[in-house]
C-alpha cells in the first residue's frame, strides 16, 4: 500500500520536474500577450485608469465610482477582463460590499466594454 503512495507523489514530482517547450517546432519565442489580440492592439491595460474609464462607461453614478474602484483595487481587480474569470464570482463580489446592482454591472458590461474600445 505504501509502495503505491511512493509512486504517485514520485509521478506527481516528475510532472512538476519536466521542462516545457515553448511555442512550436522547439523554438523558445514566448507566447503572445493576452492583452493583445492577434492584430497587436491592446484591448485592455491592467490599471487603475482603466476601471475608472470602465465604471464611468456604464455611467455609474461618480459619487460610487471611487469607492468601487478602490474596493476592486484592493482585491487586485485592475482590469475589467478579470471580472469575467471563474474565481470572482457575484458572490464574492457582494462579500466585498458591493452590492447586487453594481456586481451585475460589472460583470455583464466587460463584453460591451470590449466592444467599444475595439471601435
Amino acid at each position: 500500500m505504501k509502495s503505491s503512495v511512493y509512486c504517485v507523489n514520485l509521478d506527481f514530482w516528475n510532472c512538476l520536474t519536466k521542462k516545457r517547450k515553448i511555442g512550436t517546432n522547439g523554438n523558445n519565442h514566448p507566447p503572445q500577450s493576452p492583452a493583445s489580440n492577434s492584430n497587436g492592439l491592446s484591448t485592455f491595460k491592467p490599471n487603475i485608469d482603466s476601471m475608472f474609464d470602465y465604471v464611468d462607461f456604464f455611467r455609474m453614478p461618480s459619487n460610487k465610482q471611487v469607492k468601487v474602484v478602490k474596493i476592486l483595487d484592493g482585491n487586485y481587480v485592475l482590469n475589467p477582463k478579470m471580472l469575467q474569470s471563474k474565481n470572482i464570482s457575484r458572490e464574492k463580489m457582494n462579500f466585498w460590499v458591493l452590492n447586487n446592482k453594481i456586481t451585475v454591472q460589472l460583470t455583464d458590461n466587460v463584453s460591451k466594454y470590449e466592444l467599444h474600445l475595439a471601435s
